[in-house]
């Protein structure tokens, strides 16, 4: 498999330090990345990402630049910690576009998996549709679409 690394990118309407919290901030980031998620944002730069039917997947904050760039390092598997062979880099770069903001994400390692060619290139597709939908729930939560906003978001709304 040649595939190490896939990206995706995408142009939010909103300042870059609101889409920094949308990534860094748990409950913010359970409300569009994957649908019931639990995230727990662990005192040892850990991250803990859990949904139901999926088991709960291990990462390690390897970076984190206000309001720049912020990475972890996760399991693909669930219920294990990250380790060499089976975990791959996550970089979640921002750019600040005045009250726009430009973020992209990388997701590496997919060579170094201890997996067949097979199930490298399933996760590879995996991981980039899941990306790829990701990032239209947060484009979706951030700008103001009412079924992904938290309580109190909206004008009149009881918080």
């Amino acid at each position: 498999m040649d595939i190490d690394h896939i990206s995706h990118e995408i142009e939010i309407d909103a300042p870059i330090l609101r889409v920094w919290d949308a990534l860094t901030e748990p409950t913010q980031l359970s409300r569009w990345f994957g649908s019931a998620g639990k995230f727990r944002r662990g005192a040892d730069d850990t991250l803990e990402l859990s949904w139901e039917a999926h088991g709960t997947y291990h990462a390690t904050i390897e970076a984190e630049e206000k309001p720049h760039w912020f990475a972890w390092r996760w399991a693909l598997a669930p219920d294990v910690e990250p380790a060499p062979g089976n975990s791959t880099l996550v970089e979640f770069r921002l750019l600040d576009l005045d009250d726009r903001t430009r973020l992209s994400v990388t997701e590496s390692g997919f060579v170094a998996l201890d997996l067949t060619e097979g199930e490298k290139g399933a996760a590879v597709n995996d991981n980039l549709a899941g990306w790829v939908g990701g990032f239209v729930g947060l484009k979706q939560y951030l700008e103001g679409y009412r079924e992904s906003a938290l309580p109190g978001e909206f004008p009149g709304e009881p918080s």
